[in-house]
């Protein structure tokens, strides 16, 4: 796959990132920023939680003006491989 000019196979830099609860940590082992400042083009990661067992990343399409609302793309999340947008609270 071809991520944002990246090619991303589950590896890169060296690093698995496989499940996305592993996201967060490769990204910083790798020298990546990881906050909660939202940016278009940026990973939204999502932690394990009991229902959320491997976590969860979304790909941040939009940011509103004031920085308080973002917009993601994503799959998978309400049906099996389906493609999704959300409007969420960056809090």
């Amino acid at each position: 796959r071809d991520v944002n000019g990246i090619k991303f196979w589950g590896m890169h830099g060296g690093k698995g990132w496989g499940s996305a609860y592993k996201w967060r940590d490769a990204a910083r082992a790798l020298g990546y920023r990881v906050d909660r400042t939202p940016k278009v083009g940026a990973i939204a990661y999502f932690a394990q939680t009991a229902t959320r067992t491997y976590g969860h990343v979304a790909w941040v399409a939009s940011v509103s003006s004031d920085k308080q609302r973002v917009t993601i793309e994503e799959y998978n999340v309400h049906t099996r491989r389906g493609y999704g947008t959300r409007t969420l609270n960056v809090s």
